[in-house]
């Protein structure tokens, strides 16, 4: 977050924003996953050639780990 980098904002003002852009990703992660098993469950041949299976292995390590460290820190960060 570019005001955590600049300090230009209060602690809180730029602890919540972290927190926001993170949950913004959770967002995203989920969505991604969804896309994901829609594709594996329902999608074409050719929709299934463009998620690979060491592909989907990879994201869903990604996602997991995203959405493992937001949610505790956005439950527990010291400073909101």
């Amino acid at each position: 977050c570019l005001p955590s980098l600049l300090g230009i904002l209060s602690s809180r003002a730029r602890t919540a924003l972290a927190c926001h852009g993170a949950l913004s990703e959770v967002g995203w992660e989920l969505s991604d996953l969804f896309l994901i098993a829609r594709i594996l469950a329902f999608g074409t041949a050719e929709e299934k050639k463009t998620k690979p299976l060491p592909l989907v292995i990879l994201m869903l390590i990604h996602h997991a780990l995203g959405l493992l460290m937001v949610i505790p820190m956005n439950l527990n960060f010291p400073d909101f």
